[in-house]
């Protein structure tokens, strides 16, 4: 009697078992679309998809790379979990990870940023011979689109496209200020705005801008070449307590087992890495000089 009571218990869980696996299975559609997770899914999307507007990336789109990204992190949470054992240590690997796009992006956007901020002032004489020649703002833009050096063709471009569209030039130059970020660009948008809206002497105030942003860059470069030895030491600080911590790995792993195998061991990890990446931080806004 107890063998066939046994039995069924084993069977009963078996079923319950794939019941449970069934229903989260048909409910994790409806769990990743709605409600507070799919709110977060949806606004990461398309914080996704205007990076990749803003950066002209073309290829894999937003919504593929977010699935790339969620079936990244599921699949290295279950080989952290297998490998340590620890469910906090799999969930700080995942959350590092998670923020890995938005730090491949920041790269981008910020050498994108500086490119065009390099790119601007030539750009900006072609402009400025353009309409002295007797063109239109719109003319010169497309014109100059066609030859000036990426990234500034591509904003040129742009905007020529959203006038071929029927966008009216204040919204282009509008949506590229916003597209673009810099402060170099934010000027000139803003004297051919007013241009437009007040008229006056569009060439020469470009050609003042011009030279201003000549200097601007020339001090600039001056300075970075100034902060040269600062920021080599910075990277040899910063990669220092990587190494120190394989260097204790090999040589005394148990040392490390000691973090992960109390709360206490935890929280000076926790204290370690926020330490460590606040001291980068700082590091990283003490060497930003802003002209």
């Amino acid at each position: 009697m107890s063998n066939i009571l046994s039995i069924l218990h084993t069977h009963l869980i078996v079923v319950l078992a794939f019941c449970a696996v069934f229903l989260i299975t048909v409910a994790m559609p409806g769990i990743l679309t709605t409600g507070y997770i799919g709110n977060y899914r949806r606004k990461k999307l398309m914080q996704m998809e205007q990076m990749h507007k803003n950066l002209f990336v073309s290829g894999h789109s937003a919504k593929q790379q977010r699935a790339w990204l969620e079936w990244g992190c599921v699949l290295v949470a279950l080989v952290c979990l297998f490998l340590t054992g620890s469910v906090l240590v799999s969930l700080l690997v995942v959350l590092l990870l998670w923020q890995i796009p938005d730090g491949i992006y920041w790269y981008l956007a910020k050498n994108r940023r500086e490119q065009f901020d390099e790119q601007l002032p030539v750009a900006l004489d072609q402009l400025t011979s353009a309409t002295r020649a007797g063109k239109s703002l719109s003319q010169a833009i497309s014109d100059v689109s066609a030859y000036a050096p990426h990234p500034v063709s591509q904003e040129l471009g742009q905007i020529a496209n959203d006038q071929r569209l029927g966008i009216d030039l204040t919204t282009a130059l509008k949506s590229a200020r916003d597209r673009v970020n810099s402060k170099s660009f934010n000027l000139i948008v803003t004297a051919m705005l007013v241009n437009i809206d007040l008229g006056g002497n569009l060439p020469q105030a470009m050609e003042v801008m011009s030279g201003s942003l000549k200097e601007i860059w020339r001090l600039d470069q001056k300075l970075h070449t100034a902060s040269a030895e600062g920021r080599k030491g910075g990277t040899i600080l910063c990669v220092m307590p990587i190494v120190i911590l394989m260097i204790v790995l090999v040589m005394q792993p148990e040392l490390i087992s000691i973090l992960f195998s109390s709360v206490i061991g935890y929280l000076v990890l926790f204290l370690a890495v926020s330490l460590y990446f606040m001291g980068l931080f700082w590091m990283y806004r003490i060497l930003q000089v802003d002209i």
